[in-house]
């Protein structure tokens, strides 16, 4: 699933755009450590209630579980793009869950101390958070409009 271009150059992903808007949106968790919490809001401001199902559950481990195995989860293997959901189920007891925006960096709502972002919303460089366990690809869409 390759993402769309105009004349040549390479269009962001919704999801990421939406991410990084929702640093100071008041309408996203700015709780830390409400990862899960987070990232379902960003991604509902792009696709609705098209994949709740997959945030049902108490935390990011059941979240990813949710995901496993299905036509959204990218294989090992397969590379990563911006806009890609990164999840991390060795991340403490609830794992933890953030998507991917320009520059190497991870979009999140952490309690991750020394993680630049406050123990809140925030960004960090992918190094620094690790592997992902499982990485979601939600498909390319328009943002909804307002």
């Amino acid at each position: 699933m390759l993402p769309p271009h105009l004349g040549g150059e390479i269009v962001e992903h919704p999801l990421s755009i939406e991410a990084r808007n929702s640093s100071d949106d008041p309408d996203v968790t700015d709780v830390p450590g409400w990862c899960k919490r987070a990232v379902r809001q960003v991604q509902a401001k792009v696709y609705g209630s098209q994949f709740a199902e997959y945030f049902e559950g108490d935390d990011a481990k059941q979240c990813s579980e949710n995901f496993a195995g299905s036509e959204y989860e990218v294989p090992e293997g397969h590379g990563t793009a911006v806009g890609d959901i990164f999840f991390y189920d060795d991340h403490g007891p609830h794992g933890h869950v953030g998507i991917r925006i320009p520059g190497n960096r991870l979009w999140e709502n952490s309690i991750v101390h020394g993680s630049g972002n406050q123990g809140g919303k925030g960004t960090r460089w992918l190094k620094r958070v690790g592997t992902p366990t499982r990485v979601v690809r939600l498909p390319w869409k328009d943002r909804k409009r307002g």
